[in-house]
């Protein structure tokens, strides 16, 4: 009997130390899977490498739920956070010692269900920003978000702006397989740029760009008032089927053109293009201080110049210039005589100080130098008339003279006869 009571506390005491892990001291660190904790107040081992969850909290009346706190007994420095349901774990939390890092599959912020990966709620009051992101400064590139993608091919990252509770939104990023940088926005109200609130760079849902406006009329406009310039469409039967324009405080949508007035009497000015590579200039009045509103009939009306491939045509051209030639009727102008410009022009085939054809051809002209030379040669050409007409008064005189005299010879002979 004493040898069976034996027997029995000494495997009692064997089972205490193999399986006794625990320790609660009353002073001390406790200790679970451990009977010596040398780290914190509470220092948990887990069993063995079968066991993957060092804690578990589960609900009382079905403990096949809730959630575990475990390590990675394969892989040093790993830890996890579980959520359980019905004995299934899904990793909710995953700490990686090793390369300083928490991943988290789902994160949200403020809202119950998150729609991506990261959903932050905004604040209540409505005076507060979403989220904040700050930097050191010494980033590199200036970089304190990126947004990557990590396929070589596909849809590219970019960020997604949802608004109007949803219903409508804009992007900006990277396009799909290429390299271009882009901005879509998908409910046809297009997108502005602004400084507090006073907008400066608009593109309309048609695609028309303004600057300073928000409401461009052209496909693209400045506005400054009169200061107003824009690029845009020229077509119609009364511009001969323009194919754009250039309008100086001038702007066009649909057959009808807009110039600003300002109260200070401006005026405005259009260049287009026709389908037959014409360019057309047309200069406009004063809008006697009020906006005006023309047509293209009126546009068309007010071209004084054009630009055509076959020559260049104007209303009228005033070319100021220096030098005219009055010179040539001063006493001291010394004209060539008629024989010296017979000579030069047997050896030269042109008038003095006139270019020759193949130098013009050449060369081309300068037309205030020219008109300047033709008109001195007509002064010059007249001055030769002058002086022919006096040798032909000269020549009347004398022949005059010359017919009394026979005359009067004759009176004597018819006389003497008698």
């Amino acid at each position: 009997m004493k040898k069976l009571v034996f027997s029995l506390l000494a495997m009692s005491f064997a089972c205490s130390s193999t399986y006794a892990q625990n320790t609660f001291p009353a002073s001390g660190s406790a200790g679970i899977g451990t009977t010596n904790p040398t780290v914190g107040a509470l220092q948990i081992n887990a069993p063995d490498k079968t066991v993957s969850s060092a804690i578990a909290i589960r609900q009382s009346n079905n403990p096949a739920y809730g959630f575990d706190l475990a390590l990675d007994q394969l892989v040093d420095g790993k830890g996890y956070i579980y959520g359980v349901s019905n004995n299934t774990k899904t990793s909710l939390i995953e700490f990686d010692r090793t390369a300083s890092v928490v991943r988290l599959p789902n994160l949200a912020l403020g809202t119950g269900t998150p729609a991506g990966r990261f959903d932050i709620a905004a604040l209540s009051g409505g005076q507060h920003s979403t989220g904040i992101i700050h930097s050191s400064g010494s980033q590199a590139w200036g970089h304190t978000l990126i947004l990557a993608t990590d396929a070589a091919n596909g849809d590219d990252a970019r960020l997604l702006f949802s608004y109007r509770n949803k219903a409508k939104q804009w992007g900006i990023g990277g396009q799909y397989s290429s390299t271009r940088f882009s901005i879509w926005e998908d409910c046809g109200d297009g997108f502005i740029g602004s400084t507090y609130g006073a907008e400066r760079l608009t593109v309309a849902s048609g695609g028309n760009v303004g600057i300073a406006t928000s409401t461009p009329i052209s496909l693209f406009q400045v506005d400054g008032g009169q200061a107003k310039a824009c690029i845009g469409d020229a077509g119609g039967a009364d511009l001969k089927y323009g194919t754009s324009y250039l309008g100086f405080n001038a702007g066009r949508s649909g057959s009808n053109w807009t110039i600003n007035g300002d109260n200070v009497h401006n005026g405005a000015g259009v260049i287009y293009s026709t389908i037959e590579g014409e360019i057309l200039f047309a200069p406009i009045g004063s809008t006697a201080g009020s906006d005006k509103t023309l047509t293209d009939a009126n546009i068309a009306s007010a071209i004084n110049f054009k630009i055509t491939p076959t020559g260049t045509y104007a209303k009228k051209i005033t070319v100021q210039t220096t030098g005219f030639p009055d010179y040539v009727f001063k006493p001291t102008y010394k004209l060539r005589p008629l024989s010296e410009v017979k000579t030069y022009i047997d050896q030269n085939q042109h008038l003095p100080e006139v270019p020759a054809a193949a130098t013009v051809e050449k060369e081309g002209m300068d037309i205030a130098e020219m008109n300047k030379l033709l008109l001195k040669k007509v002064e010059e050409l007249t001055l030769y008339l002058v002086q022919q007409n006096g040798r032909l008064d000269e020549q009347q005189k004398l022949l005059k003279e010359q017919q009394q005299q026979i005359k009067k010879l004759t009176d004597q002979g018819q006389h003497a006869r008698k």
